[in-house]
């Protein structure tokens, strides 16, 4: 009887450690993937706050010349 109680909380412990290994997996595996995904999300605000000067780079670009036409159709309209 004993020995049978002492084989089920030896059992009991090794259930208890291995449960711990696999959170212990889980906890890296989740952190991992916390990681990942940062960077990523790093990555993708990088890469849209360039969009986002290329865009007013190009519109700084194109809306000078617009504006510039515009006003010499305003002289032309004024000259008529």
């Amino acid at each position: 009887m004993d020995q049978e109680i002492k084989k089920l909380e030896q059992l009991k412990q090794q259930e208890i450690l291995l449960m711990q290994q696999i959170y212990e997996k889980k906890i890296n595996y989740l952190n991992t993937k916390i990681q990942l995904l940062t960077e990523e999300s790093k990555q993708k605000d990088f890469d849209l706050l360039n969009l986002k000067k290329n865009d007013l780079s190009s519109d700084i670009l194109f809306q000078k010349p617009i504006k510039i036409q515009k006003a010499q159709i305003q002289i032309l309209k004024n000259k008529n």
